[in-house]
């Protein structure tokens, strides 16, 4: 029965294979070339620089040489131009580069050096992971706060639609998941397992991150996937921590799922005797 709900549980955050998604456009791949860069400074030596000149045959003789080296200078120019912005593309790429890189690493001193030279708070890897997704999911509660403040987008998940809020509720970060709640962090966003933050929380027995979504204003008996409940994800996989916090909260342990499961049936057939015992205490099975 709760092979129904363990392919629910195993998360997105972890799994850093199954994704075979191109790189994000903010960040390309190592090595890559950005062809965009300089492209309308290059074709300008065969299209706009080049229709503004006179053709040979359009002036005097005299005027033919002064002409070629106008032509010269400006494809100069124009090639000049093209090596300025592509370094600059690459440089810019290779800061956000480091960026991630260093979230990675949680030096909280090299991220904020980095973006005092420009890198983007909301640069992204390969999975679409941010920095603030990585500090979120490695419990950097520093290097979340910096990067809340240089302006890192709260709510902007990875490929799997995996939000930074996820990723701390999913670790039991409890502090840093009422960091994002405080910075504004969205708690409704599924990802694309349809697990929520809460179904992290409650799944993964973080029961003080299950109260910072509760404060926040998750519905405690909010249905999830397949109609469960927070207090089913709990009771399933024996958080007793979190089942107790969800009936102190007004859990309904009543309910069942679009499959008739209820929290009582999920944590006998789990043998979760010590969550069964907590259930019908609270009056489960009567």
């Amino acid at each position: 029965m709760l092979r129904k709900y363990s392919k629910l549980i195993v998360s997105d955050i972890g799994d850093r294979t199954a994704s075979r998604s191109p790189a994000s456009p903010l960040i390309p791949r190592v090595g890559s070339v950005d062809t965009n860069a300089g492209a309308l400074i290059i074709g300008g030596c065969a299209g706009p620089l080049e229709h503004t000149l006179p053709k040979k045959g359009d002036v005097a003789p005299l005027m033919t040489k002064e002409i070629e080296s106008m032509k010269s200078f400006r494809c100069i120019a124009a090639a000049l131009m093209m090596v300025v912005c592509v370094g600059a593309s690459g440089q810019q790429r290779n800061i956000n580069f480091d960026l991630i890189a260093a979230a990675r690493a949680g030096s909280v001193a090299t991220v904020r050096a980095l973006l005092d030279q420009g890198a983007n708070p909301n640069s992204r890897n390969r999975l679409g992971d941010t920095p603030l997704n990585t500090a979120a999911r490695n419990g950097n509660a520093e290097l979340v706060q910096l990067l809340l403040e240089r302006g890192a987008d709260v709510n902007l998940a990875n490929l799997a639609r995996v939000t930074p809020l996820m990723s701390a509720a999913y670790g039991g970060h409890s502090g840093i998941a009422k960091m994002l709640l405080a910075a504004k962090a969205n708690v409704d966003p599924t990802d694309r397992t349809e697990k929520t933050a809460m179904v992290y929380a409650a799944g993964n027995g973080n029961a003080e991150c299950v109260a910072a979504l509760l404060a926040a204003g998750v519905d405690v008996n909010q249905r999830y996937a397949n109609e469960a409940t927070a207090l089913m994800w709990a009771a399933a996989y024996g958080k007793n921590d979190s089942i107790k916090l969800l009936l102190e909260r007004g859990a309904d342990v009543s309910a069942r799922d679009n499959r008739g499961e209820s929290a009582l049936s999920l944590a006998v057939a789990e043998k979760q005797a010590e969550a069964a015992a907590l259930l019908r205490t609270a009056g489960a099975g009567k």
